[in-house]
């Protein structure tokens, strides 16, 4: 079954929204049983935020290596992780630890929040979404296994990407009783609720309700500087991911640094066992989270060493992030074992198209005009750091300066990442999604400014009037906070990623041509103006009609503007049908037709669909 309630028509936005709670309660319940392995692990005795990170490395490192060692192993793995889930339940209410505020904030704004996700489904341009990140999540699902060579994943133009986000998709799956298209999404909005409670916990406040507005006010900013760019929308991709566990490793490294300073021992072996299983996650969420993993570690040590605790750093930053280099490399080599050219690939360094770096940064400045967030988070973050070293005293300094490293230097390495990989011609002229991978770093700038904001309250606070300081209108400001967003979401429903008529078009024509083709259809998508959009939503289609029905077919190739940075031409499509022979099925756009006409490929009606019989094309519609 597949769980899909996208570009449909639902009387009433409410029976849109409890159409989405079933799903929406069991990616709470996993994201929970993940915290409680967490809290578990670390031996913490209250519940903390960031128990779903140390919970989440926890399960990805566990499936991982059971799918690299064992052949569909992840329906016997996920029993095992559900059992110890609900031992470490039991062990939590047996020991009456105490519940983070951040639960107490996750359970009704965060039901709410992915229930709207769920009912209004996969949509805007999530182009990724389409391409790979639902494919193999959808592909482990199928086979309770990833990808490797006798079953290869046919759908997903990147199989190789790590698996932690789909596994969590898939255990959540298995509680919906089908497929949760929008499962990752939904986990990302927790991800980054948890990240926004982790803000508060490291403030060290003691009361509940103060921790709730704070908790929901750094919510709303971390969703607004998400990579899902300008509104509430949430993605299947792994930014969301790697933006709040780059973040928290960082804090946690600047924790155990004053752990070091006062000789803690104890509070130092803390911070190590808590970012060992997160840095697992980090690198198993995208294979070049390993080389921000490395700028993180580099720019820590470099602080490390202004403040002379380098040799204490050293040995502990090894224990920490040790593992997940192995973790990294185990699933490096099974991949390029199993999983031939599944994921991007770096070309020879006599290869690198260093012609395209004038286009490279035209197209970063049409991101900049388009969205501008991770500029603007780039600049204040250095201002903050240039501030910061004017001001040695200032007790953000360092963090400060840091994030400005990382930034500058995870900035060079995608300069260095687009023209020396794989990427078309077309992705690196239009920089494409360069404004999400900065925003991997640019996301440090609210720790930053947070930091910032609490060594400015106190000072804040005694020029406040009494008045707003009342029990009573703290508890107000709680449950408008908490209300803010869900009064938007009911407001601007479209603002959750509400599939425009667009794709909702593109969508039932790969359906339609899905329910259509014959099975082992080996089918060619022309269209000429599409950067590549529509023809991975149409093969996303011919995956789930796999799921659904077991008739397979697979896109063989796709003639747009994905490899060149021109619409398609005749000679691109000629090209491809010699190179593909195996074609025997054409999805085409309409404008495409007159390509096939002075061809000489097929001169019939335009259908949209043409199928080759006895050597002929011949068109193919509802009533064959």
């Amino acid at each position: 079954m597949i769980v899909d309630l996208s570009c449909r028509e639902v009387p009433g936005y409410s029976g849109a929204f409890f159409s989405g709670l079933p799903g929406a309660f069991a990616v709470l319940v996993v994201a929970a049983g993940m915290a409680a392995l967490g809290r578990l692990y670390a031996r913490n005795r209250a519940a903390r935020a960031d128990d779903l990170f140390v919970g989440w490395g926890l399960v990805a490192g566990f499936m991982t290596v059971a799918s690299v060692l064992f052949e569909h192993p992840l329906f016997y793995a996920a029993l095992a992780i559900f059992a110890a889930m609900l031992f470490a339940f039991y062990s939590f209410v047996k020991s009456r630890a105490f519940v983070s505020p951040y639960w107490a904030l996750a359970v009704p704004l965060g039901v709410f929040g992915m229930a709207c996700i769920n009912a209004l489904g996969i949509g805007g341009y999530s182009y990724d979404d389409y391409s790979h990140w639902l494919p193999n999540a959808l592909y482990v699902f199928q086979n309770a296994d990833v990808p490797f060579k006798e079953l290869p994943a046919i759908h997903s133009i990147y199989p190789g990407y790590p698996y932690a986000l789909p596994f969590a998709t898939y255990l959540a799956s298995l509680l919906t009783g089908g497929f949760l298209i929008q499962g990752g999404s939904m986990f990302n909005f927790l991800l980054l609720l948890a990240f926004s409670g982790t803000l508060v916990e490291k403030a060290g406040l003691k009361k509940p309700s103060r921790a709730l507005s704070l908790i929901a006010v750094a919510f709303m900013a971390a969703l607004f500087i998400s990579s899902t760019v300008s509104t509430f929308g949430m993605t299947n991709q792994g930014d969301s991911g790697t933006m709040t566990l780059a973040a928290i490793l960082s804090l946690l490294m600047f924790r155990l640094q004053e752990s070091l300073r006062v000789s803690d021992s104890a509070a130092a072996r803390e911070q190590c066992r808590r970012m060992m299983p997160m840095a697992v996650a980090f690198v198993l969420v995208k294979q070049s989270n390993l080389i921000f993993l490395a700028i993180l570690i580099v720019s820590f040590l470099a602080i490390a060493l202004k403040n002379g605790l380098l040799k204490k750093a050293v040995p502990r930053l090894a224990l920490a992030f040790l593992p997940a280099a192995a973790f990294a490399l185990l699933w490096k080599m099974y991949a390029s074992a199993e999983i031939s050219g599944g994921e991007v690939g770096i070309r020879p360094l006599g290869e690198w198209r260093f012609d395209l770096l004038g286009g490279f940064f035209k197209g970063v400045l049409v991101e900049i005009g388009w969205k501008p967030a991770f500029i603007v988070l780039f600049a204040a973050t250095q201002l903050a750091a240039a501030i910061a070293y004017l001001r040695p005293k200032a007790p953000w300094r360092d963090f400060a300066i840091y994030a400005a490293l990382v930034q500058l230097a995870y900035g060079a390495f995608l300069i260095f990442a687009f023209i020396g990989s794989d990427f078309s011609e077309y992705t690196i002229r239009m920089a494409a999604s360069f404004h999400r991978y900065m925003l991997h770093a640019g996301f440090l700038a609210l720790p930053v400014f947070w930091l910032i904001a609490q060594t400015q309250f106190p000072s804040l606070k005694r020029r406040l009037p009494a008045v707003l300081l009342r029990p009573a209108l703290r508890l107000f400001g709680v449950v408008a906070l908490q209300s803010a967003i869900p009064l938007v979401l009911l407001i601007h429903p479209d603002w959750i990623n509400k599939g425009p008529a667009e794709i909702c078009r593109m969508r039932s024509a790969g359906r339609r041509a899905a329910a259509i083709l014959p099975e082992g259809s080996k089918v060619g998508v022309v269209i000429p103006q599409s950067d590549g959009y529509a023809s991975f939503i149409v093969g996303f289609e011919f995956a789930l009609e796999e799921a659904r029905t077991g008739r397979e077919m697979a896109m063989v190739w796709h003639a747009d503007r994905f490899h060149s940075f021109e619409p398609a031409t005749a000679q691109d499509v000629a090209r491809n049908l010699q190179e593909h022979l195996e074609t025997n099925a054409i999805v085409y756009a309409p404008s495409a037709y007159e390509m096939f006409r002075n061809l000489g490929v097929y001169q019939g009606p335009n259908t949209g669909l043409l199928i080759r019989h006895d050597g002929e094309w011949k068109a193919i519609g509802p009533n064959r």
